[in-house]
């Protein structure tokens, strides 16, 4: 508690108090459209159970899921970062077929 009473921290922990009470006041609402998700392979939990990763109950068009092997912070990182730009490119040329079609 010492550190918190130092003039250079006032700042700091005021923006901290102000991060929590944003995110306790955030109230989600439903997206109309269709979510992309990639989900790392190994993050194991309560993510293995719902491939969504919680974005079912907000996105009212749907979710399309991808794993994309390895942990999360190895998703940007060589090889896994290849197969992630692979999946995107095909998300986003799909959208972009879809769009021109439409």
């Amino acid at each position: 508690l010492l550190a918190l009473r130092q003039p250079a921290m006032k700042p700091m922990f005021d923006l901290f108090l102000l991060h929590v009470r944003q995110t306790l006041a955030y109230r989600p609402e439903a997206y109309p459209h269709r979510v992309t998700v990639f989900q790392a392979t190994s993050l194991g939990g309560k993510y293995d159970a719902d491939p969504s990763m919680g974005w079912r109950v907000l996105a009212a068009g749907g979710v399309e899921s991808h794993k994309i092997p390895g942990e999360h912070l190895e998703l940007l990182r060589p090889p896994n970062v290849q197969v992630l730009a692979a999946k995107l490119n095909e998300c986003i040329d799909r959208g972009m077929l879809a769009r021109r079609d439409a």
